[in-house]
């Protein structure tokens, strides 16, 4: 199975959004300038569903 975390921080990063803290368990809190708003992304992502989704949340416009 694919790992989509990689390609999605990347996007995020690209995007204008910042890692604002790791956490303890498996994700990291990332701020998008765009939506505005904290949201969660997970370290390691094997749906490509649930990479979109994050994308969505971080307000990047393309899908992978």
């Amino acid at each position: 199975m694919a790992d989509f975390g990689k390609d999605v921080r990347k996007a995020l990063e690209e995007s204008g959004c910042t890692l604002v803290q790791s956490c303890a368990g498996d994700y990291e809190i990332w701020y998008s300038a765009v939506t505005g708003q904290h949201f969660p992304v997970d370290l390691v992502i094997k749906s490509r569903r649930h990479a979109n989704i994050v994308l969505q949340h971080g307000g990047v416009s393309h899908q992978l």
